[in-house]
This record gives structure tokens, C-alpha cells and sequence, in this order.
């Protein structure tokens, strides 16, 4: 991934988070020092597989459009 589409993937979370009050599943994995995003790469790939193997449901990020979507 691009680091452009990972910073799109937080903001959607943040937004939908910020927005209903709740995220359904793990967000994205990362920290924050003095405003710079630092990431685990094991965190990130138990990210990853959680999104494969839950196969029953994706999710879909349209970071260009701040959309986050379910599909079964």
C-alpha cells in the first residue's frame, strides 16, 4: 500500500469513528509521537489477516470519496 492509502484508510476510520461513535472491528494499527504515525509491521499484518480471513464480509475503503463499506 501506498502511503497516500494508508493515511486514507486512518482518515476514513477517524471519520467514522469521530462520526457514529463506534468502528466495527479493528482499526488500522498505528501511533502517534509529536504528530508523526508510527506503525508495528507485526500489528499491521494481524490487520491484514483479520481482513482476509473474516471472508464472509469485506470491507471496501474509498478514500477519495471518505466511504467505508461492508459487503457480505
Amino acid at each position: 500500500m501506498s502511503e497516500e492509502e494508508v493515511k486514507g484508510i486512518i482518515d476514513l476510520e477517524k471519520s467514522e469513528l469521530e462520526e457514529i461513535g463506534s468502528f466495527d472491528g479493528k482499526m488500522f494499527p498505528y501511533f502517534t509521537v509529536d504528530g508523526q504515525q508510527f506503525f508495528y509491521k507485526d500489528q499491521i499484518d494481524e490487520w491484514l489477516n483479520r481482513k482476509v480471513d473474516n471472508s464472509d464480509k469485506r470491507t471496501i475503503y474509498k478514500s477519495s470519496q471518505f466511504f467505508i463499506s461492508e459487503v457480505s
